[in-house]
């Protein structure tokens, strides 16, 4: 099994996507004037949350095995896709030194 390691840059991006996911929807619902505005407020922040950590730890179950299957092959490096829920996920890996 192999260890996964993130970019600083990688995990900014993943918190920027989660973040303006949530934005989308706080935009739709903050001041609505439903009675009941404040609870799905609280609902989209723990998807959010929930899909931020479900990301992660998929790419860390498909990345850690010595063999990944289904990757492109680049000069520079590999690429896989996969879903997590409804969402097309793209990981982008650099080739490395210990082959």
């Amino acid at each position: 099994m192999r260890t996964v390691k993130f970019k600083p840059q990688a995990l900014y991006d993943l918190r920027q996507f989660v973040r303006n996911y949530e934005e989308a929807f706080f935009d739709l619902f903050l001041d609505s004037g439903l009675w009941n505005e404040k609870m799905i407020l609280e609902s989209y922040r723990k998807i959010t949350r929930d899909l931020y950590l479900t990301i992660l730890k998929e790419i860390e179950v498909r990345l850690s095995h010595d063999r990944v299957l289904g990757r492109k092959e680049y000069s520079t490096h590999f690429e896989i896709d996969f879903y997590v829920k409804d969402r097309l996920v793209l990981v982008y890996l650099r080739h490395s030194s210990s082959g």
